[in-house]
């Protein structure tokens, strides 16, 4: 039986989309709905058929299983107007449904720079939200060790996290896999509208980011020649297991901890926010921000002073009316916590070690240094006179702060925000238009440098406005 890391899987579809059918994920489904539509953009969803090994941890094969996936696409209606650059994301299983987390924090950039974007589902739990979402619509969908006999759909109080009895999660491997298998390959020019991917990404965040790291360390090297480049965002250095684990006393799944960096033949990225050593920090990680274990020759790490692990408000995900319908629970953000949270964005950051990662796998062009963190004497991260972290990535938010910004205070993924008072601000900075420039000059040098791009830049404006406006008091 031939080697299930060389099969390309069948594909099915495009979905159809009717008056009772519909994706979940769709971008006309939002908090805000948006219609890709006006960008000249089409969004598709197909299924995915192939067969996947359970592998043991020296990668022998235990098992092979049948599995039916997911694939959902946003690429340009006209194939002659597209970037080539085709990014490709582990949905982050979370929240128990499939999130979204890198087109969270690129959507503009993708739709702004004509790139394509495929995304699939990563783990059983999130199967079982598309189920119990359209019974109809997601039934040829499989994880299951014994699709004959299929497990009944987990609902709301489940631990995301957890292990779902009769699946295993570690199908997932052969699935990244053969997805890039499938993308390379003519069976697969539907999800590409025809295109040949001029550098094929693949992209995870938080959680999806560990999926990403560990395919990167156990199976990369055996198919270097599969994907161009790879970009992590907020999943740090952390592994997991290759083989489902139950969650640990405090409810969380398995993670591996690396002592040193996973061997690349491909251009790498990682984005680590400030957030992340304490988020990562709280259940016994330490090493999320260390020199040597996610940089090296093909590899950079770019350590982003002041964000948090995730935006306090976000309107690129699935509404919550979609989400309590596929069985979970919906998102609660109090105005408390929102004026509270941390607004300082780390997008810029990602887009811009996405321009970079496409670059270097293209052109050749080495993405600029890594850059980590200060560290006291403690190894806890050191911070200045104002309470933000010293070293990193600084954008001007950071040079010239009008607020404290603590990525993960107490371990949590927001963060929080505590402005300067006025009179402090309006001393430095008596108008909008001067804080802008302040914080502007500091971003166009990283800008030239590659550590942002325009739309980094101009989100960067935008948040700086309104924190001036917040602190101040004052209209802009």
């Amino acid at each position: 039986m031939p080697d299930t890391r060389t099969l390309v899987p069948s594909l099915t579809g495009p979905i159809p989309v009717t008056a009772d059918s519909h994706q979940f994920n769709s971008t006309l489904t939002y908090d805000v709905p948006l219609d890709l539509g006006r960008f000249g953009f089409v969004e598709e969803e197909f299924f995915v058929s192939g067969r996947s090994a359970i592998y043991a941890d020296d990668l022998t094969v235990l098992q092979e299983v049948p599995y039916t996936n997911r694939l959902i696409v946003r690429r340009p209606a006209d194939p002659a107007t597209a970037s080539g650059a085709v990014f490709v994301e582990i949905l982050n299983p979370s929240n128990g449904y499939d999130a979204e987390g890198m087109w969270r924090r690129g959507w503009d950039y993708y739709l702004d720079q004509r790139h394509t974007y495929v995304a699939f589902s990563a783990r059983p739990v999130t199967i079982d939200a598309l189920k119990i979402f359209d019974p109809v619509r997601y039934a040829p969908l499989s994880w299951d060790l014994d699709p004959a006999n299929p497990h009944e759909p987990v609902g709301p109080d489940v631990n995301p996290f957890g292990v779902v009895e009769g699946c295993e999660e570690g199908i997932v491997w052969d699935i990244v896999t053969q997805v890039g298998r499938l993308l390379r390959d003519p069976a697969g020019a539907p999800v590409l509208g025809g295109i040949a991917p001029r550098c094929l990404v693949l992209v995870g965040q938080s959680q999806s980011g560990q999926y990403l790291n560990t395919w990167l360390r156990h199976f990369h090297l055996s198919v270097p020649d599969l994907w161009d480049a790879f970009c992590c965002s907020v999943g740090s250095i952390l592994e997991r297991p290759l083989r489902q684990q139950p969650v640990d006393a405090h409810g969380m799944y398995a993670v591996v901890q690396p002592a040193e960096a996973a061997p690349v033949a491909v251009p790498a990225m990682t984005v680590t926010c400030e957030g992340d050593v304490n988020l990562y920090g709280a259940v016994g990680v330490r090493n999320v921000a260390q020199p040597g274990i996610a940089d090296g020759p093909l590899r950079r790490h770019w350590c982003v002073a002041g964000a948090g692990h995730t935006e306090v408000t976000t309107p690129v995900m699935p509404g919550n009316v979609e989400v309590v319908r596929a069985g979970r629970r919906p998102r609660r953000m109090t105005p408390e916590q929102v004026a509270a949270g941390n607004m300082f964005p780390l997008q810029p950051a990602v887009t811009a070690a996405l321009d970079a990662v496409v670059a270097w796998a293209t052109t050749g062009t080495p993405a600029p240094e890594s850059v980590f963190f200060m560290l006291d004497d403690d190894g806890e991260l050191a911070r200045d006179a104002d309470g933000n972290v010293r070293g990193g990535l600084r954008y001007g938010l950071l040079e010239h702060p009008v607020a404290t910004f603590t990525g993960s205070p107490t371990g949590g993924t927001l963060g929080s925000l505590q402005l300067f008072g006025a009179e402090r601000v309006l001393q430095s900075w008596p108008t909008p238009e001067s804080y802008l420039d302040a914080v502007g000059s500091v971003d166009r040098d990283l800008q030239r440098r590659g550590y942002l791009n325009e739309i980094g830049f101009a989100q960067m404006q935008d948040a700086a406005r309104e924190l001036w406006m917040r602190a101040t008091g004052r209209d802009a």
